[in-house]
C-alpha cells in the first residue's frame, strides 16, 4: 500500500489521531490541511474512515487535490474544503487537527467555532504554544496528552485536548510545561524542549538587564526561568 511520507510532526499528531479513535467509522477534520498528506495518511492507514481536510486558501488546496489525486482517494474518504478554520466544516467529526500554525492562530479558530459535545483535538501550535494552553484551561478543556516532535534542531509541542466543563487550577509555568507533558520529562524531546523555553527567558532576563529595566516582565521571566531549571534539575539535567 503507498501513503505519504509524514514529517515526525506529522507522523506524532497522526498517533495520537489513533489514540484518539473511538469509533470503526471514525472522522477528522484537518484545518489547515495543506499538502493533504495527513488525511491521505490517516484514511489509508485505516486510522480514520474520513477525513474533512480544510484549508482558507485555493494555493494549498490545489496542492492538496493533487496529493489526494495522486494516492487515489475518494470523495467516500476525504472531502476538500474552503474554510475560514472551523467553519463551513460539517460537524460529524470526533476529532479536529489543528496544526502548522500560530498558538494565536489556533485559539482564534477554536475560539469561533461550538464544537459538537465530546470532539477531541489534536493541537499542534508552531509558536506562542504558551497562549494555546492557557486558553486551553481558561476555557474548561482538559489537556490529556503532550508530546515532542523533534525535527533537527525544531521541536513541535503535540497536544490532545477534551472540553470537560471542569475548571483546573493553573499557574503561569503550566502554561509553558503543561501537566501533561511533564508526564514525559524523561524523554528527550521534553528535555530539548524544556532548555528551549528556559533559553528564551535567559534571552530576556539578559536583555533586560542590558537596558536596567527590572520590571514585571523582567520578574516574571526570572520565576519562569527558576521554575524551568528546577525540574531540569529534577530530572537530572
Amino acid at each position: 500500500m503507498s501513503v505519504p511520507h509524514l514529517t515526525p510532526r506529522l507522523q506524532l499528531i497522526a498517533e495520537q489521531v489513533k489514540a484518539l479513535k473511538s469509533d470503526d467509522f471514525y472522522v477528522a477534520a484537518d484545518i489547515g490541511t495543506d499538502h493533504a498528506k495527513l488525511p491521505v495518511f490517516l484514511v489509508k492507514t485505516g486510522i480514520c474512515s474520513f477525513v474533512y481536510a480544510g484549508d482558507v486558501r485555493s494555493g494549498p488546496l490545489e496542492s492538496a487535490g493533487k496529493t489526494v489525486s495522486f494516492y487515489g482517494c475518494t470523495e467516500e474518504q476525504i472531502v476538500l474544503l474552503c474554510s475560514d478554520g472551523l467553519k463551513e466544516i460539517p460537524q460529524n467529526y470526533h476529532t479536529v487537527i489543528i496544526a502548522g500554525m500560530g498558538g494565536e492562530l489556533i485559539v482564534k479558530i477554536l475560539s469561533e467555532t461550538s464544537c459538537p459535545e465530546n470532539t477531541a483535538f489534536v493541537l499542534s501550535p508552531m509558536t506562542a504554544a504558551e497562549d494555546l494552553r492557557r486558553y486551553l484551561f481558561e476555557n474548561r478543556f482538559s489537556i490529556l496528552s503532550e508530546k515532542i516532535a523533534m525535527e533537527g534542531e525544531r521541536v513541535y509541542p503535540v497536544l490532545t485536548a477534551k472540553k470537560t466543563g471542569f475548571d483546573k487550577d493553573y499557574d503561569d509555568c503550566d502554561c509553558y510545561l503543561s501537566p501533561a507533558l511533564l508526564m514525559n520529562r524523561q524523554d528527550p524531546g521534553v528535555i530539548r524542549y524544556i532548555k528551549k523555553q528556559m533559553a528564551a527567558k535567559d534571552k530576556i532576563i539578559n536583555g533586560k538587564k542590558t537596558a536596567g529595566l527590572f520590571d514585571e516582565e523582567y520578574a516574571a521571566a526570572a520565576v519562569l526561568r527558576e521554575r524551568f531549571l528546577h525540574i531540569l534539575e529534577e530530572i537530572g539535567e
